[in-house]
């Protein structure tokens, strides 16, 4: 297993570790900053790492080849000895323009993270020799790399006067750097701190002031654009939950749609009986039709005559009827639901009997439930038909009075 030092930018954090977890799975140990801050402690660490290390890599991006602690990692692991890996990353470098010392190396094409990518770095990483023993003394080390930003701000600091030319200088070096996204938000307080120098010339300060503006108005556009954007992503949000609360109603529809192509036995009883119940008053509902219908063909057939002596018999019945009023019509109705409740009683008792003691079964039932179930049906026939029998004879008992009926 080598220890492996991996030299990168930044901004290519993602394909570095990326490409440190694949030589982690290979079986090296892999060391890179991504837990350091910077300073002298942090450079010191990074210079003692690349001394005891078996192989130097070099994350090849744009970045990398412009950045100055870069360079300085990999000039420094050169002098060293060390054997060093060029492993390209970004499709943005022409391999014809890479520094002659790099040039030189045999880089591994790992701009697209697949299985041949991995087979092309664990060739190479096998292939490179062993590292030799470390340079007796050893090379001076390189200085701490100061960021841009710092020596412009050792400038923009200082307590000596700055000429035109010099604060000329320093706006122009400012705008640059704004166009950095790294660097903009510490270019911004640099320009603001080169605002507030009391030797500013007047030229100077419209030109800082007008930048300053320009950058501000820039920020608050971002912000209100990114604003619209998560308001415009809740309301997405919203309207698929609306979405997905539409389509549990129509689940729940299809469900009841199939329960009632499919239903259980409690439900298909209730179905049958209420197509039962349909079913009977069709009938009735037909059959006074076909009543009215007949009574009118015979008015017509035997005139008026007929008419006088139905009207005179109508009359006299009427006139002959008890007064089912008060009490009479009272009792009237309580012998009937008594009547009708006795009978069920006696039928879901009997039909319980007979199902126990035949051991008769209906469907996952028990012989005292299934009577129970043809007991009931039975009632609420006998209900329905006792119901008919007392409408029928109410109806005859108007017409024809109480020696008809």
């Amino acid at each position: 297993m080598d220890n492996v030092f991996l030299s990168y930018n930044r901004e290519s954090e993602a394909a570095a570790k990326t490409l440190a977890n694949d030589l982690e799975a290979l079986g090296h140990a892999v060391w890179f900053d991504q837990e350091l801050s910077g300073g002298q402690v942090w450079w010191e660490q990074i210079l003692a790492t690349i001394r005891n290390c078996d192989l130097f890599i070099f994350v090849l991006d744009p970045k990398s080849l412009d950045s100055t602690a870069c360079k300085r990692e990999y000039g420094y692991a050169a002098d060293l000895g060390k054997p060093v890996l060029p492993v390209l990353v970004s499709s943005e470098i022409s391999t014809t323009l890479l520094p002659p010392a790099l040039s030189k190396i045999q880089f591994v094409d790992y701009r697209v993270q697949d299985r041949e990518a991995a087979f092309r770095l664990a060739r190479a990483v096998s292939a490179v020799p062993p590292a030799e023993a470390l340079p007796d003394p050893l090379p001076s080390p390189p200085e701490v790399p100061v960021s841009y930003l710092g020596t412009l701000t050792e400038q923009i600091e200082t307590t000596a006067t700055l000429n035109f030319e010099e604060q000329s200088a320093l706006s122009v070096e400012l705008k640059n750097c704004l166009r950095d996204p790294e660097t903009s938000e510490d270019t911004l307080t640099l320009l603001r701190r080169l605002r507030r120098r009391r030797d500013l010339f007047a030229t100077i300060a419209e030109e800082l002031d007008e930048l300053i503006e320009g950058v501000e108005k820039e920020k608050a556009a971002e912000v209100r654009s990114h604003a619209a954007e998560q308001a415009s992503k809740r309301a997405s949000e919203e309207a698929q939950a609306g979405d997905s609360t539409w389509g549990q109603d129509a689940h729940s529809d299809d469900v009841q749609m199939q329960q009632r192509e499919h239903p259980g036995l409690g439900d298909g009883l209730r179905m049958w009986l209420g197509d039962i119940g349909s079913t009977i008053a069709a009938r009735n509902r037909s059959k006074r039709a076909s009543d009215e219908t007949q009574a009118g063909d015979g008015t017509q057939r035997h005139g008026a005559r007929r008419y006088a002596d139905t009207s005179r018999e109508k009359s006299s019945r009427r006139q002959a009827k008890p007064p089912a009023r008060g009490v009479k019509k009272w009792l009237s109705r309580i012998g009937f639901v008594f009547s009708c409740f006795i009978g069920s009683v006696l039928l879901v008792a009997a039909s319980t009997i007979f199902f126990a003691e035949n051991d008769i079964y209906l469907f996952y039932l028990t012989g005292d439930e299934s009577g129970a179930v043809v007991g009931l049906f039975l009632s609420l026939v006998f209900i329905i038909l006792m119901f008919r029998h007392r409408r029928k004879k109410l109806r005859e008992y108007r017409i024809n009075g109480p020696e008809g009926a």
